[in-house]
């Protein structure tokens, strides 16, 4: 039965009739439609499965109502981990379908959840899911322990050490579940008020003044490097600029095949090179204190 034909509470009630009108099956009459199933692969075998355990299906998205989306979506999530379910599910291995089926009852659901939460999304990790997996069922423990006197902060600990994460992790998904996407372009205070969130956005960039006196700075930077350099003798230039300058640098080695001298030779000339331009900058320094060596 597709629950996503019905929409809105007076389809959500249509659909709750629809499903109470549906046979259930004993464990016997169960585990013989299965086999049935298995052995023929008739798809009205298996409809027959999955309408008889749409019931459950309704119980265990109740236990999701609360993250805000609407039942009949979490409904048609579950009813499509059923039908994963029964196309895998063996009844001579002992145990009825929805205690089978139920597992991937919850994973479709909660992966829909996870998917749909957020721009941002959540439950990309391992630890993330069993973080999701166990936060709502803990934080039900948690205000109970907290109401009798116990302290939150232990609890948290506990749900952490038994997800192999840290309370920092806890945290984190508490707050990421705790609220929703909000548009920048939704306007605040007022309803005629024409301000929107984005307004209230911080403007990290630096004004204009700051702006240009970093642009100054780079600009002397720039020009008493060149002065600098200009005074080095030619090739230890070339080697500072080939092994500091230039985004793809050359080895000790490559420099030194390249002039005809060891790499440590190389070497040498670059420490000396360095000595001086430091020396230089330095002096341009101390004249006008612009620059910092």
């Amino acid at each position: 039965m597709n629950a996503g034909r019905f929409e809105g509470q007076s389809e959500l009630t249509r659909y709750f009739q629809a499903v109470a009108r549906e046979e259930m099956m004993n464990a016997e009459q169960e585990a013989e439609v299965a086999r049935e199933w298995l052995r023929t692969g008739r798809q009205r075998l298996a409809d027959r499965l999955v309408n008889a355990n749409l019931r459950f299906v309704i119980k265990i998205a109740l236990e999701y109502r609360n993250y805000g989306f609407p039942l009949l979506d979490l409904i048609q999530e579950g009813n499509v981990g059923l039908v994963r379910a029964v196309k895998s599910y063996d009844p001579d291995k002992g145990y009825r379908l929805i205690s089978y089926g139920v597992w991937w009852i919850r994973a479709f659901i909660q992966e829909y959840i996870l998917k749909n939460w957020s721009l941002v999304k959540i439950g990309t990790t391992q630890l993330q899911r069993r973080l999701f997996n166990n936060l709502q069922s803990s934080q039900k423990r948690l205000q109970r322990l907290v109401e009798a006197g116990g302290q939150e902060g232990a609890s948290r600990e506990a749900l952490a050490r038994s997800v192999g994460g840290t309370v920092a992790d806890v945290e984190e998904m508490e707050r990421r579940l705790s609220g929703r996407d909000l548009s920048l372009d939704l306007s605040y205070g007022d309803e005629d008020s024409s301000f929107t969130f984005h307004d209230r956005l911080a403007d990290e960039g630096g004004n204009a003044e700051s702006l240009l006196v970093e642009e100054q700075y780079r600009h002397v930077q720039s020009r008493e490097l060149r002065r600098a350099l200009e005074q080095l003798e030619e090739r230890e230039r070339y080697i500072l600029v080939a092994r500091r300058l230039q985004d793809d640098a050359l080895t000790l080695r490559e420099l030194g095949d390249k002039l005809g001298i060891s790499k440590e030779r190389v070497r040498q000339l670059e420490n000396r090179a360095m000595e001086s331009l430091r020396n230089c900058l330095s002096a341009a320094y101390a004249a006008d204190g612009a620059l910092s060596v």
